[in-house]
């Protein structure tokens, strides 16, 4: 070993000196003074609170909140009264965040009241000052530090009283001033008093937010107003799941002296010009090599200068003091090579500009979607800010923070961020477009390969902003990880499964779409259920059913929804023993989200197929009951199960494992019984219309009446068919409740039991036609009319009824209609053969009585057929 010369360990010393010495300089101070001499007293005592209400084991007593706009002090205090141990480990730590590049922090008072004693626990030695780098995660550093301090020997039933004063207010608003406040939280506050200052000239606008009163009025010596609010006794405010970011149900205030959105833009173009003239160094040499790259070409230039931007300049920023709101140069940013929005949005406007081609710096919210007009104008209501470009007048918005975008320039995908505002003259609020060029489809293909085992391919097509989203998730994760995970996915679904080849991933830049393949193999793919031990398989479109927020019945917030979303999923089983399987499809419509689903089969296939898209990014708060009605069974709404029959063949279960429905059978029941009574008084009824004959000369079925015995004998095996494969006997077709909810749920089942009524009177009727046929009796007629009546004029009420339901039922497929008309057809030319046919009044004249007749019948019969025979006879014997 070689022993480390002298000089570098004292080399090494002194650095580490150095080093300390300058992180100790970049720590800022904290300090402590007294109270400002300008804070209003609160008027009113703290209202008592509910102790049921406390959560987090300690309750605000009291809360100021006072601003003085032209000192730029913002001053803040707390009382806290502790009621059990929660509250001494919520309340016990101190912490203050400010930005020291133009904020300094004065503590002012720290005391613990104990039984009527002040302990004052003030010590500004105490505090640790620690960076905090609030928007890290974004990979934003904003300089802001937090004043710490653990507090000693704090009890429960200690109150304790905390104030401080933040000086200074961000330069890069300069004399302008602008605010929100919000007067509920997570702890019920016992009073709150709120309390701002203002030059009277300056000229403040508030607003107040549901329900909160306006402000107290107050003119102040020195030219000062004050304007101020007081409130007792204010409720927690519980969120729910799946809220907007933009949806707040609690008081709040919005205070600013921008007089016009105008103002805004004016204020954010001053702060951020798009400079054109001269760029140097490694700017002018981008802008030139993209330039001659696209020969000219607006839209090429386009594409290229907005790949380099999203692409070679990294997102991230360094959000200190006046840079929280100003952009940095662009030459500064293409050699540093990353940046925020404002850099990479001025980089790209700068690229453009420089070459002539008309853009604009915009301002948006990337989380609220703000109606604009709503809130008074400030800059506060904006986060993030984008570029609108416009070539051949034709304008579109792009955000050059994405990355690994693809497809058309002219296509680009740009997120919905609602109401946005353009860095201009003569400005006025604008809606960013609702781009949902894209989509998910999903093919799922199991191929059985014997009684227990079957092969999966799992087919992945992402197009437009879906191939965007999931092409960095893809570049940033090996292909083990990759691989990894979807074999994960699909284990907790079929424990017994295998990868059997490697994911094959093909990324087509150019038509922005991403295709990727899955190969696996399942082994005890089949289930059993537990109460009839049958086998049963089960295909669920998880990856939809994951997009439904799943909220409770008593929500009264608006639902947050993934928007945009568009998918297709098909799920195919392929199998030799596939049998045909009819399914009622299902389709909602609702102006935030529409879903299908349909099956049927194909060959050897069985193809399942769901679709969902997403159309607002909210659910509204009217339309929430119909959300949760349309989406309260989810998992059988995103499924189908069928039992494996003893053949290997598989059985209708109409959705989830099916169970009887006895209130189908009750009304089969019902149905049946009635029919069957009077089909039985019918049947001994006569056609007085019709004489006998003797059974000797009755004609025998013949000619067109083969026809006609054949197509009701076809007639009730179709029928009957279709009505055991349609499901009227499974729960589950009659879990409309489950679908369509309280208020359309019994809609629903009134019409499927008119089309089960319809369907047993059918096949009741054409049982007992066929009977009549083959019997030749002389009511035959007259109920065939019926039947051939019932079998056309059934569906056409069955069509009218669903129509004026108002259910959101897909419409019929074209088959239907055309086996409708060819009924109609059909019925027509039987009716009008059973009415004009000689050989049917002369084959159905066998009445219910006639066991024993004679041979005169026949003369009575021609009698009928020539009235005027008798009266020869008699004029010959005369």
């Amino acid at each position: 070993m070689f022993p480390i010369p002298l000089r570098h360990i004292l080399l090494s010393f002194v650095f580490f000196c150095v080093l300390q010495i300058s992180i100790s300089a970049q720590v800022p101070r904290i300090y402590q003074e007294n109270k400002p001499v300008w804070i209003q007293k609160s008027a009113k005592s703290p209202q008592k609170i509910n102790q049921r209400d406390i959560e987090a084991g300690f309750v605000y007593e009291s809360l100021d909140y006072q601003v003085h706009m032209e000192q730029k002090i913002v001053y803040s205090r707390q009382v806290k009264e502790i009621v059990s141990t929660d509250g001494v480990d919520q309340a016990g730590q101190i912490y203050v965040s400010f930005s020291p590049d133009y904020q300094k922090l004065f503590f002012h008072e720290i005391q613990i009241v104990r039984q009527g004693q002040m302990l004052n626990k003030l010590d500004i030695s105490k505090f640790k000052v620690v960076a905090n780098e609030t928007d890290l995660s974004r990979f934003l550093y904003n300089g802001t530090y937090a004043a710490y301090l653990i507090l000693d020997d704090l009890r429960v039933g200690d109150k304790l009283v905390i104030s401080y004063s933040l000086k200074g207010f961000n330069p890069a608003i300069g004399n302008k001033f602008a605010d929100d406040y919000y007067f509920q939280g997570t702890e019920p506050i016992a009073r709150n008093h709120v309390n701002y200052i203002a030059a009277k000239d300056r000229p403040v606008k508030f607003k107040t937010f549901n329900g909160q009163s306006d402000p107290r009025i107050e003119h102040l010596d020195q030219g000062l107003i004050s304007y101020s609010w007081e409130e007792t006794n204010l409720p927690v405010i519980h969120s729910e799941n799946y809220e907007p970011y933009w949806y707040f149900d609690h008081k709040y205030i919005q205070i600013s002296d921008y007089q016009s959105w105008q103002e805004v833009a004016d204020w954010a173009g001053k702060l951020n010009p798009v400079v054109t003239t001269n760029p140097g160094g490694t700017l002018k040499n981008k802008i030139d090599e993209f330039w001659t790259r696209s020969k000219g070409d607006a839209y090429k230039y386009l594409a290229l200068v907005t790949r380099f931007v999203q692409n070679d300049i990294r997102y991230m920023g360094v959000e200190v003091g006046e840079y929280s709101h100003r952009s940095n140069n662009p030459n500064k940013v293409v050699e540093q090579r990353y940046g925020d929005c404002k850099d990479k949005s001025m980089l790209l406007a700068t690229f453009l500009k420089t070459k002539g081609i008309d853009c604009e710096l915009v301002l948006v919210n990337s989380y609220n979607r703000y109606k604009l007009e709503d809130f008074l104008p400030s800059p506060w209501v904006f986060n993030h800010m984008v570029v609108k470009a416009t070539i051949n007048e034709r304008s579109q918005f792009i955000d050059p923070t994405f990355s690994n975008q693809g497809g058309n320039i002219r296509d680009l995908y740009f997120p919905f961020y609602g109401n946005a505002l353009v860095i201009k003259a003569k400005t006025k609020i604008e809606n960013t477009p609702r781009d949902v060029n894209g989509k998910t489809k999903v093919l799922e293909q199991y191929k059985s390969l014997d009684s227990n085992r079957a092969q999966l391919i799992v087919k992945t097509i992402y197009t437009g902003y879906q191939a965007d989203n999931n092409r960095g998730m893809l570049n940033s994760t090996s292909r083990t990880a990759l691989e990894k995970n979807y074999l994960d996915y699909y284990t907790k679904l079929y424990p017994e499964i295998k990868r059997t080849d490697t994911v094959k991933v093909k990324d087509d830049r150019d038509k922005n779409e991403i295709e990727i393949i899955e190969t696996y193999e399942i082994s005890k793919f089949a289930k059993t259920e537990d109460a009839t031990k049958k086998k049963y398989l089960t295909f669920f479109a998880s990856d939809m059913f994951s997009q439904i927020p799943a909220v409770n019945s008593n929500r009264k917030a608006p639902v947050s929804l993934n928007f945009p979303f568009t998918a297709e999923y098909e799920v195919q089983y392929i199998s030799d023993k596939a049998k045909d399987i009819q399914d009622a499809p299902i389709f909602i419509d609702r102006n935030s989200y529409t879903f299908g689903k349909s099956v049927k089969v194909d060959g050897d296939t069985l193809k399942m197929n769901f679709q969902l898209a997403i159309h607002e990014p909210s659910v509204a708060i009217d339309k929430v009951p119909e959300f949760m009605e349309d989406f309260n069974n989810t998992e059988d709404l995103f499924s189908y199960s069928y039992y494996i029959n003893d053949n290997g063949s598989i059985g209708y279960t109409n959705g989830g494992i099916s169970t009887v429905s006895w209130f189908a059978i009750l009304i089969t029941c019902i149905t049946l019984a009635f029919c069957g009574f009077i089909f039985y008084k019918w049947n001994k009824k006569e056609d007085k219309s019709r004489l006998i004959y003797d059974a000797d000369y009755v004609p025998s079925i013949g000619g067109w009446l083969v026809l006609l015995g054949l197509g009701l004998v076809a007639s009730l095996l179709r029928i009957t068919v279709d009505f055991f494969t349609i499901g009227f006997f499974y729960s589950q077709l009659w879990s409309a409740y489950d679908i369509y909810g309280v208020s359309q749920g019994i809609v629903f089942r009134l019409l499927v039991a008119f089309e089960l009524i319809i369907n047993l009177l059918t096949m009741s009727l054409l049982v007992f036609t066929i009977y009549l046929f083959f019997r030749k009796r002389d009511i035959f007629p007259k109920v065939a009319l019926l039947t051939i009546g019932v079998m056309f004029f059934g569906p056409v009420l069955d069509l009218l009824l669903i129509e004026l339901s108002g259910l959101r039922i897909p419409e019929e497929s074209p088959e239907s209609y055309t086996e409708l008309i060819r009924t109609m057809i059909f019925g027509a030319i039987w009716c009008s053969y059973l009415v004009k046919s000689d050989r049917v009044k002369e084959t159905f004249v066998v009445k219910y009585r006639n066991e024993e007749v004679t041979p005169t019948a026949v003369e009575e019969v021609a009698q009928q057929d020539n009235p005027d025979a008798d009266n020869d006879e008699n004029n010959k014997e005369l």
